[in-house]
């Protein structure tokens, strides 16, 4: 950014968005022709990758060596470039609005209308909504540790609440282990540290799993399913997001910007 505020003439500010203009990426295509090839990624990568998409030194030379070459050839300044690249990625795809945490302002509130969705499909519905969300995540790009602890919680809170919904109408001793699944829930979502809250998601699965040994007698994701319940399993991919991409350690960035 600072090359680019003093020497306009020569830099601009590296950003997927504007390599998925150049390559033609999908969703991105039409503005420049011949597009092109960054050694680095494929043009599918570009878009897969988004805000986690590695800009390496090497993919900065090559990104302004190719903006210094389009910027020749129409007269104006690189900068000039960049901004109109930049300009079409939103005309292409805009931005729809959100906030930090992504999850509260990217998952909807459920009404009935949702929850006879998920009761006539509920593996679709669910992984539509958990795609939509890691997307909207990947515009973001790289989170701090306090911010991925703010992730967290907003799933596990979505969830607390999902089980404490289907628990109000139960009785007995089924709504007594909902009970149990909501106090580790809300211990979860207490957590100073994204570690510990994935330490007790693994936990919160095994209470509810029949398979493992510290199941608590009810088959909770599957009752809740059928009743057009989100469950905690339908967020394995966010996990999983965040272990492909953050040190498990220390939740630093497994692929830094340089």
């Amino acid at each position: 950014m600072v090359l680019r505020l003093v020497c306009p003439a020569s830099f601009g500010i590296v950003d997927w968005r504007n390599l998925a203009v150049l390559c033609g990426s999908p969703g991105f295509d039409g503005l420049v022709a011949p597009t092109v090839s960054f050694s680095q990624f494929s043009r599918e990568e570009v878009v897969a990758a988004r805000g986690q998409l590695p800009f390496t030194m090497d993919v900065y030379r090559e990104y302004n060596r190719t903006l210094r070459s389009l910027a020749r050839d129409c007269g104006v300044r690189v900068a000039d470039v960049d901004l109109v690249l930049w300009t079409y990625s939103i005309d292409r795809q805009p931005f729809a609005p959100f906030s930090l945490p992504v999850f509260d302002s990217t998952v909807p509130a459920l009404g009935e209308r949702e929850r006879d969705a998920l009761r006539r499909d509920h593996q679709s519905v669910a992984a539509q909504l958990v795609r939509e969300y890691l997307v909207r995540l990947g515009d973001v790009g790289f989170l701090s540790k306090n911010q991925i602890l703010a992730e967290l919680r907003s799933v596990f809170g979505l969830i607390r609440d999902e089980c404490a919904g289907f628990g109000n109408h139960k009785r007995g001793k089924v709504k007594d282990r909902v009970r149990l699944v909501v106090a580790a829930l809300d211990e979860a979502i207490s957590s100073e540290s994204p570690e510990r809250l994935l330490g007790q998601w693994n936990r919160w699965q095994g209470m509810v799993d029949p398979t493992a040994s510290s199941w608590i007698g009810i088959s909770l994701p599957t009752d809740m399913i059928l009743e057009g319940y989100l469950v905690l399993e339908d967020f394995i991919p966010v996990k999983e997001y965040l272990g492909a991409h953050y040190d498990a350690s220390s939740f630093d960035p497994r692929c830094g910007r340089e």
